[in-house]
Parts: structure tokens; sequence; C-alpha cells
């Protein structure tokens, strides 16, 4: 965008939030203008004439341009990116927490997940050779016994919401992301030395 371009717009519109949010995406267009080798104004543009394409015509059309832009390796790690910066999410467990309140069960699956990795790293638990995975259960059952029923419980809801497709409510997900990130407070990784 020229600097003629620029001024006009910031006459019409002189909020500091607004020229903020402006700046980030011209910045945002030249990144992806410069991956595919295009100006500003021409990614603006294509990505415009993707928009109009991927929403409006015949229901195949509109489900071949978006499958097509969906598929782009660059196009999703951009997204991921521009999405976890919205977010304010700087860890799994931040991710867990937003998406407590768009898919409850999301945020539950990947709090599972990090509550895994941590057990799994806890000393004693980490072997040497690729070949050694103890079961869950069996490394909860190492859990002093103040904490191997709520631990127990945890996992047991996993399995039932992971392999059996059984529901979740949100409250219930809501205390799996709890008591995980309690979990994960309390056993917090220290650095080890080769």
């Amino acid at each position: 965008m020229n600097r003629l371009d620029l001024a006009e717009y910031f006459e019409l519109f002189p909020d500091a939030l607004q020229e903020k949010y402006y700046r980030e995406y011209c910045g945002e267009l030249e990144k992806w203008g410069n991956h595919f080798k295009l100006t500003v104004t021409e990614t603006e543009f294509a990505l415009w004439t993707w928009y109009r394409l991927a929403n409006y015509g015949s229901k195949e059309r509109r489900e071949e341009h978006r499958s097509k832009f969906d598929r782009d390796p660059w196009v999703r790690q951009q997204r991921a990116s521009r999405a976890r910066k919205s977010l304010k999410a700087t860890d799994k467990m931040g991710l867990a927490r937003f998406c407590l309140d768009t898919d409850h069960t999301l945020g539950a699956i990947i709090a599972w997940r990090e509550f895994e990795i941590r057990v799994r790293e806890l000393p004693g638990n980490r072997r040497i050779g690729k070949n050694y995975s103890p079961k869950m259960s069996d490394l909860i059952a190492r859990f002093p016994p103040s904490q191997k029923e709520t631990y127990t419980g945890l996992w047991e809801k996993r399995n039932g919401v992971m392999h059996d497709d059984l529901p979740m409510s949100e409250k219930d997900a809501r205390n799996v992301v709890q008591t995980v990130g309690e979990f994960l407070d309390r056993h917090r990784t220290k650095p080890v030395l080769d």
C-alpha cells in the first residue's frame, strides 16, 4: 500500500488501535506475498478472490477451494501460528483452558496428553530403550496412595472418551484441566545433566 492510501485510511480511521491492527494486517499480507511471490496488493486481492471462491458458488467448487487451501502445509503453519498468537496461549495447558469455552472435550484431551507426557517423564518412569512403554495404569499405580484414586479416575475417564467415544460434560472437562494443571504444577520437570 502506498503512503497516500495509508494516509487516507488513517484520516478516515484515526484510532491508534486501528492503526496497530492495520499495520499487523499489512505485515501478514507481506509475509504471504513473499511466500507466494506477490506484492501486498496482489496478495490481498488473491486472498479476497479465494474467500469469494470458497464461500460463494456451487457447493462442490466451494469445497474444492477450501480443501486446496486447507491442505497447503505453509498455509496451515501460518494459520496455526496466527491462532496461537491471537489466543495468547503460550503453552499447551493455556490452549486446553481456552478450549474449555469452545470445545470442552478437546480441552480435556489436550490436558490428558500433557498429563501422560509428564507422568512418563517422572523420575523412575524414564527407561533407556525404545521398547520401554509401560501402560499409564501401571505408572499411576506407583503413585502415593493419596493420589492413586484421583489419577486412576482421571485416566479411566480419558480412556472412555478417547476409546469408547463416551460423551463428556463441560464440568468434567473443566475438572480434568484443573486437576492436570495442579499435577503439572506439583511435578515440574527439573533440568537433568547429561
